[in-house]
């Protein structure tokens, strides 16, 4: 019988046998430190590890053969229903020596070797009538995941890549996009615009209308952003009004978001809210009368 190493999220079992294994595979969750991996100590079949996750009420195992060197390799992946199918793949490879067979399995390993040239995506997926959302972008480490429901804040996970990783940042990112489109996530073009404007006097003081605009700017871009509903792109002042521009994925919930924040934050006074809508006419959202108009 080969031999193996058993990881379990960011520890190893030293010793395992199919119970082990069995409890591993349904004590898998749906967070970022719960997977298991299975490599055996010499190559079965020319595959060096297989591994799975718990993911949005699906189990994704992973397989990797690698042939003669590191860079040439194919790596493949298979989504299951039920961890006890799950299972039944591991016990073969674990008590039989048996890798799965690939033809039924997708080959990914594409997404392993393109990297991505964007700095920050955003994905987007309707379930049960919301609206999920999936963003990575980034950081000076590796990469920051925020998910969650359209309108709420989510969670965020940070991932860290060491520089002789086989795996950069880039290149992870991209397998991370490649993944969630694979389960229905895209992008969304087509953003709703919502303007948020104040009014002033010529004896307000233009330095302070200018600070007033860069301070509603970031809470409008922390309030849209951390709801994964979108950003604002900033503004203009001129002729007696200050105007902040905002492209959301839904307008409604943007509207209610952006009313509490700016609540909370006591800059309701003078404040108009407003959309453009398909005929390319601004209609008011709050107050829920009178005009607007940004010119």
């Amino acid at each position: 019988m080969a031999q193996f190493k058993l990881v379990k999220g960011s520890g190893t079992v030293r010793t395992h046998d199919l119970n082990t294994l069995r409890e591993a595979i349904f004590e898998l969750v749906d967070e970022s430190d719960s997977f298991i991996v299975l490599e055996p100590k010499k190559p079965i079949s020319d595959s060096i590890y297989l591994q799975a996750v718990h993911q949005e009420g699906i189990y994704i195992a992973e397989i990797r053969f690698v042939y003669g060197s590191e860079d040439n390799y194919k790596h493949y992946s298979k989504s299951f229903t039920t961890k006890e199918e799950l299972l039944e793949v591991f016990a073969q490879y674990y008590e039989e020596e048996k890798v799965p067979d690939i033809r039924t399995w997708h080959d990914d390993t594409v997404s392993f070797s393109e990297e991505s040239d964007e700095d920050m995506v955003k994905l987007y997926k309707p379930v049960d009538g919301e609206m999920k959302y999936f963003e990575v972008w980034l950081t000076d480490t590796g990469l920051t995941i925020h998910t969650g429901v359209l309108g709420d804040t989510g969670k965020t996970e940070d991932f860290s890549y060491k520089k002789d990783s086989e795996l950069s940042p880039r290149k992870a990112m991209a397998k991370f996009v490649f993944d969630q489109k694979e389960r229905g996530y895209a992008e969304i073009e087509d953003l709703e615009e919502l303007v948020v404007q104040y009014s002033y006097s010529d004896n307000d003081d233009q330095n302070k209308m200018l600070d007033k605009r860069n301070k509603v700017e970031d809470i409008l871009n922390d309030c849209l952003g951390w709801t994964g509903n979108g950003h604002c792109d900033g503004g203009d002042i001129g002729s007696g009004t200050m105007n902040l521009f905002c492209y959301v994925v839904d307008k409604d919930i943007a509207a209610q978001s952006i009313l509490e924040v700016l609540k909370e934050e006591n800059l309701m006074e003078g404040m108009k809210l407003a959309y453009l809508d398909e005929k390319e006419e601004f209609k008011l959202i709050y107050p829920k009368e009178g005009n607007f108009s940004i010119i």
